[in-house]
Protein backbone atom coordinates (compact mmCIF):
# COMPACT_ATOMS: atom_id res chain seq x y z
CA UNK A 1 0.00 0.00 0.00
CA UNK A 2 2.88 2.52 0.52
CA UNK A 3 4.64 1.88 -2.59
CA UNK A 4 1.10 2.45 -4.03
CA UNK A 5 0.61 5.90 -2.38
CA UNK A 6 4.04 6.60 -2.80
CA UNK A 7 3.92 5.96 -7.22
CA UNK A 8 0.39 8.17 -6.79
CA UNK A 9 2.13 11.08 -4.87
CA UNK A 10 4.92 10.94 -7.61
CA UNK A 11 2.36 10.85 -10.06
CA UNK A 12 0.79 13.98 -8.95
CA UNK A 13 3.87 16.04 -8.08
CA UNK A 14 4.84 15.63 -11.14
CA UNK A 15 1.52 16.81 -12.81
CA UNK A 16 1.54 19.94 -10.76
CA UNK A 17 5.26 20.79 -11.71
CA UNK A 18 3.84 20.53 -15.32
CA UNK A 19 0.96 22.84 -14.51
CA UNK A 20 3.00 25.15 -12.43
CA UNK A 21 5.51 25.20 -15.63
CA UNK A 22 2.34 25.97 -18.13
CA UNK A 23 0.80 28.50 -16.27
CA UNK A 24 3.88 30.61 -15.88
CA UNK A 25 5.25 30.32 -19.29
CA UNK A 26 5.77 34.08 -20.70
CA UNK A 27 4.73 34.96 -23.98
CA UNK A 28 7.31 35.83 -26.37
CA UNK A 29 6.11 39.66 -27.58
CA UNK A 30 6.40 40.32 -31.40
CA UNK A 31 9.97 41.71 -32.36
CA UNK A 32 8.22 45.28 -34.09
CA UNK A 33 10.96 44.99 -37.03
CA UNK A 34 11.04 43.46 -39.81
CA UNK A 35 8.24 44.91 -41.06
CA UNK A 36 6.63 44.52 -44.79
CA UNK A 37 5.13 47.93 -46.32
CA UNK A 38 4.74 48.29 -49.64
CA UNK A 39 7.60 46.51 -51.89
CA UNK A 40 10.01 46.69 -49.06
CA UNK A 41 10.76 44.92 -45.68
CA UNK A 42 11.78 47.58 -43.37
CA UNK A 43 14.57 45.77 -41.39
CA UNK A 44 15.26 48.40 -38.45
CA UNK A 45 14.28 51.40 -36.56
CA UNK A 46 15.44 54.38 -39.99
CA UNK A 47 16.93 56.97 -37.82
CA UNK A 48 17.28 58.88 -41.30
CA UNK A 49 14.22 59.31 -43.76
CA UNK A 50 14.43 60.64 -47.20
CA UNK A 51 11.31 61.07 -49.63
CA UNK A 52 10.24 62.10 -53.12
CA UNK A 53 6.56 62.39 -52.37
CA UNK A 54 5.01 66.18 -51.33
CA UNK A 55 2.15 63.71 -49.28
CA UNK A 56 4.46 61.37 -48.32
CA UNK A 57 6.81 64.61 -46.97
CA UNK A 58 3.65 65.69 -45.13
CA UNK A 59 2.66 63.01 -43.36
CA UNK A 60 6.14 62.83 -41.92
CA UNK A 61 5.58 66.06 -40.71
CA UNK A 62 2.12 65.50 -39.30
CA UNK A 63 3.45 62.33 -37.51
CA UNK A 64 6.26 64.23 -35.81
CA UNK A 65 8.50 62.56 -37.76
CA UNK A 66 10.35 65.97 -39.17
CA UNK A 67 12.95 65.57 -37.29
CA UNK A 68 14.10 62.27 -38.46
CA UNK A 69 13.59 63.85 -42.15
CA UNK A 70 17.01 64.89 -43.84
CA UNK A 71 16.05 64.67 -47.64
CA UNK A 72 13.00 65.67 -50.08
CA UNK A 73 12.26 66.38 -53.32
CA UNK A 74 14.25 69.51 -54.93
CA UNK A 75 10.66 71.49 -55.47
CA UNK A 76 9.86 71.10 -51.47
CA UNK A 77 12.95 73.28 -51.10
CA UNK A 78 12.59 77.01 -49.68
CA UNK A 79 14.88 79.42 -49.01
CA UNK A 80 14.56 79.06 -45.14
CA UNK A 81 14.77 74.93 -45.20
CA UNK A 82 18.07 75.16 -44.65
CA UNK A 83 18.55 71.18 -43.02
CA UNK A 84 17.75 69.37 -45.91
CA UNK A 85 18.83 68.32 -49.16
CA UNK A 86 17.13 68.59 -52.37
CA UNK A 87 17.44 65.09 -54.06
CA UNK A 88 15.33 65.57 -57.70
CA UNK A 89 11.75 64.40 -57.96
CA UNK A 90 10.18 61.08 -58.18
CA UNK A 91 10.64 61.02 -61.94
CA UNK A 92 14.51 62.16 -61.59
CA UNK A 93 15.45 61.20 -58.63
CA UNK A 94 19.04 62.23 -57.76
CA UNK A 95 21.06 59.26 -56.74
CA UNK A 96 24.14 61.00 -56.12
CA UNK A 97 22.27 63.53 -54.04
CA UNK A 98 20.48 60.41 -52.51
CA UNK A 99 23.53 58.98 -51.37
CA UNK A 100 25.09 61.75 -49.88
CA UNK A 101 22.36 62.04 -47.73
CA UNK A 102 22.52 58.89 -47.20
CA UNK A 103 19.15 58.38 -45.41
CA UNK A 104 18.29 54.78 -43.92
CA UNK A 105 14.58 55.13 -46.12
CA UNK A 106 13.92 56.47 -49.24
CA UNK A 107 9.93 57.52 -49.43
CA UNK A 108 8.78 57.52 -52.96
CA UNK A 109 5.39 57.56 -54.61
CA UNK A 110 7.03 56.19 -57.97
CA UNK A 111 8.68 53.01 -58.69
CA UNK A 112 12.31 53.06 -59.87
CA UNK A 113 14.39 50.98 -62.26
CA UNK A 114 15.95 47.78 -60.78
CA UNK A 115 19.57 49.44 -61.31
CA UNK A 116 18.71 52.53 -59.39
CA UNK A 117 17.41 50.16 -56.32
CA UNK A 118 20.77 48.03 -57.06
CA UNK A 119 22.91 51.23 -56.62
CA UNK A 120 20.60 52.79 -53.69
CA UNK A 121 20.71 49.28 -51.95
CA UNK A 122 24.52 48.85 -52.90
CA UNK A 123 24.89 52.51 -50.48
CA UNK A 124 22.58 50.85 -47.83
CA UNK A 125 19.28 53.20 -48.71
CA UNK A 126 15.85 51.03 -48.73
CA UNK A 127 13.43 52.14 -51.05
CA UNK A 128 9.47 51.93 -49.80
CA UNK A 129 7.27 53.22 -53.22
CA UNK A 130 3.69 53.84 -51.72
CA UNK A 131 1.77 55.08 -54.41
CA UNK A 132 -0.05 58.56 -54.60
CA UNK A 133 -3.37 58.27 -51.87
CA UNK A 134 -6.06 57.96 -54.16
CA UNK A 135 -8.92 56.94 -51.45
CA UNK A 136 -9.89 57.27 -47.86
CA UNK A 137 -8.59 53.67 -47.47
CA UNK A 138 -5.71 54.28 -48.98
CA UNK A 139 -5.40 57.66 -46.42
CA UNK A 140 -5.68 55.07 -43.54
CA UNK A 141 -3.74 52.55 -44.98
CA UNK A 142 -0.60 55.36 -45.50
CA UNK A 143 -0.86 56.14 -42.22
CA UNK A 144 -0.66 52.25 -41.04
CA UNK A 145 2.24 51.71 -43.10
CA UNK A 146 4.38 54.81 -42.18
CA UNK A 147 4.09 54.58 -38.73
CA UNK A 148 5.33 50.73 -39.26
CA UNK A 149 8.34 51.62 -40.69
CA UNK A 150 9.30 54.60 -38.38
CA UNK A 151 8.55 52.75 -35.20
CA UNK A 152 7.19 48.85 -35.94
CA UNK A 153 4.32 46.80 -36.12
CA UNK A 154 3.84 47.02 -32.71
CA UNK A 155 3.57 50.95 -32.34
CA UNK A 156 1.27 50.96 -35.69
CA UNK A 157 -1.15 48.22 -34.44
CA UNK A 158 -2.01 50.75 -31.30
CA UNK A 159 -1.28 54.59 -31.92
CA UNK A 160 -1.62 53.99 -35.23
CA UNK A 161 -5.08 51.84 -35.25
CA UNK A 162 -6.22 54.14 -32.53
CA UNK A 163 -5.48 57.23 -34.73
CA UNK A 164 -7.07 56.03 -38.22
CA UNK A 165 -10.11 54.89 -35.88
CA UNK A 166 -10.64 58.67 -35.27
CA UNK A 167 -10.02 59.70 -38.63
CA UNK A 168 -12.82 57.04 -39.61
CA UNK A 169 -15.00 58.63 -36.17
CA UNK A 170 -14.37 61.78 -38.19
CA UNK A 171 -15.96 61.06 -41.36
CA UNK A 172 -18.70 59.38 -40.23
CA UNK A 173 -19.55 62.31 -37.42
CA UNK A 174 -19.36 64.50 -40.73
CA UNK A 175 -21.46 62.47 -43.18
CA UNK A 176 -23.92 61.59 -40.22
CA UNK A 177 -25.10 65.00 -40.67
CA UNK A 178 -25.46 65.54 -44.23
CA UNK A 179 -29.06 65.54 -45.22
CA UNK A 180 -30.65 62.97 -47.25
CA UNK A 181 -30.99 64.65 -50.38
CA UNK A 182 -27.21 65.79 -50.88
CA UNK A 183 -26.65 69.07 -53.04
CA UNK A 184 -25.10 69.33 -56.15
CA UNK A 185 -21.90 70.35 -56.92
CA UNK A 186 -19.27 71.31 -59.31
CA UNK A 187 -15.56 71.48 -58.39
CA UNK A 188 -13.45 73.70 -60.53
CA UNK A 189 -9.86 73.72 -60.24
CA UNK A 190 -8.66 76.34 -62.94
CA UNK A 191 -10.36 78.35 -64.88
CA UNK A 192 -9.41 76.45 -68.35
CA UNK A 193 -11.77 75.42 -66.82
CA UNK A 194 -10.79 72.20 -65.24
CA UNK A 195 -13.20 70.57 -63.45
CA UNK A 196 -12.49 67.47 -60.94
CA UNK A 197 -14.44 64.28 -62.17
CA UNK A 198 -15.13 61.69 -60.67
CA UNK A 199 -12.11 59.49 -60.62
CA UNK A 200 -10.44 62.54 -58.95
CA UNK A 201 -9.24 61.72 -54.97
CA UNK A 202 -10.70 65.30 -53.81
CA UNK A 203 -14.00 64.90 -55.92
CA UNK A 204 -14.44 61.29 -54.30
CA UNK A 205 -14.13 62.93 -51.00
CA UNK A 206 -15.93 66.24 -51.41
CA UNK A 207 -19.09 63.63 -52.96
CA UNK A 208 -19.49 62.65 -49.42
CA UNK A 209 -21.05 65.61 -48.18
CA UNK A 210 -22.60 66.22 -51.84
CA UNK A 211 -23.48 65.27 -55.41
CA UNK A 212 -20.45 65.55 -58.23
CA UNK A 213 -22.59 67.23 -61.74
CA UNK A 214 -19.35 66.44 -63.49
CA UNK A 215 -18.38 63.29 -65.97
CA UNK A 216 -15.99 62.64 -67.90
CA UNK A 217 -12.41 61.78 -66.58
CA UNK A 218 -8.82 62.96 -65.41
CA UNK A 219 -10.23 66.52 -65.13
CA UNK A 220 -12.01 66.89 -68.51
CA UNK A 221 -15.69 67.39 -69.04
CA UNK A 222 -17.01 67.41 -72.44
CA UNK A 223 -18.37 70.73 -73.26
CA UNK A 224 -22.19 69.89 -73.54
CA UNK A 225 -22.20 67.41 -70.27
CA UNK A 226 -20.06 70.74 -68.90
CA UNK A 227 -22.83 73.46 -70.41
CA UNK A 228 -26.02 71.63 -69.02
CA UNK A 229 -24.35 70.62 -65.32
CA UNK A 230 -26.84 73.28 -63.33
CA UNK A 231 -25.02 72.36 -59.72
CA UNK A 232 -26.53 74.30 -56.28
CA UNK A 233 -23.19 74.86 -55.50
CA UNK A 234 -20.06 75.84 -57.36
CA UNK A 235 -16.75 75.52 -55.26
CA UNK A 236 -13.41 76.61 -56.91
CA UNK A 237 -9.56 76.09 -56.02
CA UNK A 238 -7.27 78.83 -55.22
CA UNK A 239 -6.16 80.99 -56.67
CA UNK A 240 -9.21 81.12 -58.40
CA UNK A 241 -11.32 83.85 -56.88
CA UNK A 242 -15.00 83.93 -56.91
CA UNK A 243 -15.13 86.48 -59.67
CA UNK A 244 -13.48 84.72 -61.71
CA UNK A 245 -16.18 82.23 -61.54
CA UNK A 246 -18.32 84.83 -61.91
CA UNK A 247 -16.78 86.20 -65.21
CA UNK A 248 -16.62 82.86 -66.59
CA UNK A 249 -20.33 81.12 -65.31
CA UNK A 250 -20.91 80.85 -69.21
CA UNK A 251 -19.68 77.47 -69.19
CA UNK A 252 -21.77 76.20 -66.03
CA UNK A 253 -23.15 76.93 -62.52
CA UNK A 254 -25.79 79.90 -63.68
CA UNK A 255 -28.06 78.78 -60.85
CA UNK A 256 -24.96 78.75 -57.96
CA UNK A 257 -23.43 82.73 -59.03
CA UNK A 258 -27.28 83.83 -58.98
CA UNK A 259 -27.65 82.19 -55.38
CA UNK A 260 -24.16 83.44 -54.73
CA UNK A 261 -23.65 79.49 -53.60
CA UNK A 262 -19.85 79.59 -54.34
CA UNK A 263 -17.45 78.63 -51.76
CA UNK A 264 -13.62 78.46 -51.70
CA UNK A 265 -11.83 75.37 -51.01
CA UNK A 266 -8.14 74.29 -50.51
CA UNK A 267 -7.62 71.81 -53.06
CA UNK A 268 -3.77 71.25 -52.00
CA UNK A 269 -5.38 70.47 -48.36
CA UNK A 270 -7.80 67.87 -49.92
CA UNK A 271 -4.55 66.58 -51.57
CA UNK A 272 -2.07 66.92 -48.93
CA UNK A 273 -2.04 62.65 -48.33
CA UNK A 274 -3.07 63.79 -44.67
CA UNK A 275 -5.82 64.13 -41.37
CA UNK A 276 -6.23 67.79 -42.93
CA UNK A 277 -8.87 66.42 -45.68
CA UNK A 278 -10.80 65.91 -43.19
CA UNK A 279 -10.75 69.46 -41.86
CA UNK A 280 -11.56 70.44 -45.28
CA UNK A 281 -14.44 68.28 -45.71
CA UNK A 282 -15.63 69.57 -42.43
CA UNK A 283 -15.48 73.03 -43.91
CA UNK A 284 -17.18 72.67 -46.77
CA UNK A 285 -19.55 70.70 -45.50
CA UNK A 286 -20.39 73.67 -43.41
CA UNK A 287 -20.37 76.09 -46.51
CA UNK A 288 -22.52 73.82 -48.44
CA UNK A 289 -24.77 73.02 -45.42
CA UNK A 290 -24.82 76.85 -43.25
CA UNK A 291 -27.85 75.77 -41.46
CA UNK A 292 -25.94 72.93 -39.89
CA UNK A 293 -23.31 72.86 -37.19
CA UNK A 294 -20.31 70.96 -37.97
CA UNK A 295 -18.04 72.01 -34.96
CA UNK A 296 -18.55 68.93 -33.28
CA UNK A 297 -17.04 66.91 -35.34
CA UNK A 298 -13.55 66.57 -34.83
CA UNK A 299 -12.65 63.42 -32.36
CA UNK A 300 -9.00 63.55 -32.84
CA UNK A 301 -6.72 65.12 -29.94
CA UNK A 302 -5.45 68.63 -30.82
CA UNK A 303 -2.08 67.06 -31.35
CA UNK A 304 -2.60 64.11 -32.29
CA UNK A 305 1.47 63.62 -33.18
CA UNK A 306 2.24 64.01 -29.18
CA UNK A 307 1.12 59.96 -28.85
CA UNK A 308 3.78 59.39 -31.26
CA UNK A 309 6.31 61.67 -29.99
CA UNK A 310 5.91 60.82 -26.45
CA UNK A 311 5.97 56.70 -27.59
CA UNK A 312 9.15 57.30 -29.50
CA UNK A 313 12.73 56.10 -27.74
Amino acid sequence: MKRITAGMLAAFLLLSLTGCVGSHTIEKEEAPYPVAIGNVTVQGRPERVATLSAQLTNILEDLGYGDRLVAVAADEITEEDTGRRGIGTAMAPDLEAIKEAAPDLLFTGMPMAKSQLDELSEAGIQVAVLPAIDSLDALYQRYYDVIAAMEGKAEADTVGTARIDAMKADVEQITGKIPQEKKSFLFVCTIDPHIATPDTFEAALLSLIGTNMAEGEGYTVPNEALLAAQPDVLLYAAPLQAENIRQSADFAGKNAVMEDALYEVDRDALNSGTEAVLDQLRKVAGLMYPEIDFSDTESLPSDPSSELSEAAP
